[in-house]
């Protein structure tokens, strides 16, 4: 089947977003070729995303949460970066965590060669250093109009569009606008911009918590971190992709969202498929239950990680990809209902912190430049050069700065007049009307089923996928998605199961 038999190649496509997940897009439309015309619209450098890359782009403390293994840009090539750091002298392996400027440059690289590529064969390309704000159907294609003023044409849009705008805590949002108050950590020159020698009270504690931890004690500064929770994530030593299926993929994409008793059944199955993956190890053995202090329980999860016997980690591959499956068919209320249980699961799991960035924790932690409360604020009050923070259990503590790290928005696309898409980035829609996903992923303007010549992989299609590691989720979609556009095949992203097996690399380790 064709979406359009009569298509033919001279596709003018353009790209909105220029991260990983762009260059994912980018490499398979060049690969699926020959296209006419790519433009590659960002208001920063192609291949850095928001955490990849900025003016202090190569501090090695920041390091990936996730391993080398399951950062890739072409879901056929898994090894590809670990292939680029051993021909540049690196000796790493699938499971090691590196620093995230190594990941940086390995997009812009690669970007360099799928463009070298394109033009070989004839394709014009363009990039673009500016912010696309809206997409306009037009007769015979469409309009991007960018923050510049400019607008250009094209025949097909693929939207790459990243994890862009950070979540403000409700406590400190009538202070934005003071410069004292970091919404988020990235780029991280802000961070490493504050007064020396501050106390920083940091909001949150999971991933972008972490990081921002890590710099703020490097470079000399007292922090405290607290979030409502008050629990780090679980540490692990790798997240492998299994040889073989762990999951029960058929199990789990029969749950019905209407039976009243799925939140039991999700929890029952993710206990089941932990133990089984955990290969006769207890659950106790694989998970810290209980610890009387946060120092108490992150010493214990490092242990446990280092010792191997955090075999949950393995199912992470998988589960992203049966999780997507199950809840993409979903209209948005039933994923709701299931978010309250899953997301926290997730981030605890998913976010795991790498031993490396563990151990360093622990060494602040016992070292008193880190502490992390287990109250939560009740109130936020400006003071001069800095904030008075009322704790709940009734003490007060001044701090130079605030630093929000509560994650991000995902990117939502809205229309009020069925024509014109437009891009919010703080999660808001207002009076506007959310322009729906379909199954293959092109937008449906008007909510009648005839969907666009409009596409969204990674983050970008959050609202109907939110069970995301991004780059991974990115490069599984692209191909599929360059298919369609090049070929017109029609596709249905939720059919995309993991790929199993050994990543075939050029060196012994992990292979």
């Amino acid at each position: 089947m064709r979406m359009n038999p009569s298509y033919d190649k001279s596709n003018r496509v353009v790209i909105v977003g220029g991260g990983p997940a762009g260059v994912s897009a980018f490499g398979a439309l060049v690969r699926r070729g020959p296209i006419a015309e790519i433009t590659v619209v960002d208001p920063i450098p192609v291949g850095l995303g928001n955490v990849y890359g900025d003016l202090f782009a190569s501090d090695p403390i920041l390091l990936c949460n996730t391993p080398t293994g399951f950062m890739y840009l072409d879901d056929t090539a898994r090894a590809d970066f670990l292939d680029y750091l051993v021909d540049r002298g690196w000796p790493v392996g699938l499971d090691d965590h590196l620093p995230r400027f190594l990941f940086g440059q390995y997009c812009r690289d690669r970007f360099q060669q799928f463009r070298d590529e394109a033009e070989r064969a004839g394709t014009l390309v363009r990039v673009v250093e500016s912010l696309a704000e809206s997409v306009t159907q037009t007769g015979d294609g469409y309009q991007v109009a960018l923050s510049s003023g400019d607008v250009l044409t094209a025949t097909d849009v693929v939207l790459c569009v990243g994890l862009k705008t950070p979540k403000l805590a409700p406590l400190v949002e009538q202070y934005e606008g003071n410069e004292r108050l970091l919404r988020g950590s990235y780029p991280a020159s802000r961070v490493r911009e504050l007064e020396p020698e501050s106390r920083v009270l940091v909001l949150g504690v999971r991933s972008s918590a972490q990081d921002t931890m890590a710099m703020l004690c490097r470079d000399g500064h007292t922090v405290v971190a607290t979030s409502p929770s008050g629990r780090l994530s679980a540490v692990r030593d790798r997240c492998s992709v299994p040889a073989e299926a762990k999951l029960d993929r058929e199990k789990w994409l029969a749950l019905d969202p209407e039976d009243p008793e799925i939140v039991s059944k999700v929890t029952q199955y993710l206990v089941d498929d932990v133990l089984t993956a955990g290969e006769g190890r207890e659950l106790t053995q694989q998970i810290v239950s209980e610890a009387p202090d946060t120092l108490s329980r992150l010493e214990a999860e490092l242990t446990q990680a280092v010792s191997g016997d955090t075999r949950w980690a393995d199912l992470t591959y998988e589960g992203l990809f049966t999780l997507n499956s199950l809840v993409g068919p979903w209209g948005p209320d039933a994923r709701a209902k299931l978010m309250p249980l899953a997301y926290p699961i997730l981030t605890h799991y998913v976010n795991a912190l790498p031993v490396l960035t563990a151990r360093n924790l622990v060494a602040n932690i016992k070292a008193g430049r880190t502490l992390i409360k287990d109250v939560f604020v009740e109130k936020v009050l400006e003071a001069d050069n800095g904030f008075d923070v009322t704790w709940n259990d009734g003490t007060v503590e001044r701090f130079d700065y605030i630093v929000s790290t509560s994650g991000f928005h995902f990117p939502r696309f809205v229309t009020d007049d069925g024509r014109t898409i437009r891009f919010t980035h703080d999660g808001a829609i207002g009076e506007d009307t959310l322009v729906g996903l379909t199954k293959d992923l092109r937008l449906d303007l008007r909510g009648n089923g005839e969907a666009e010549r409009i596409w969204a992989i990674g983050a970008a299609c959050g609202q109907r996928y939110p069970f995301a590691h991004v780059i991974m989720l990115a490069a599984a979609q692209a191909p599929h998605v360059a298919a369609m556009l090049v070929d017109g095949e029609v596709g249905n992203v939720e059919e995309i199961a993991p790929t199993y097996g050994a990543i075939q690399t050029r060196m012994a380790v992990g292979a």
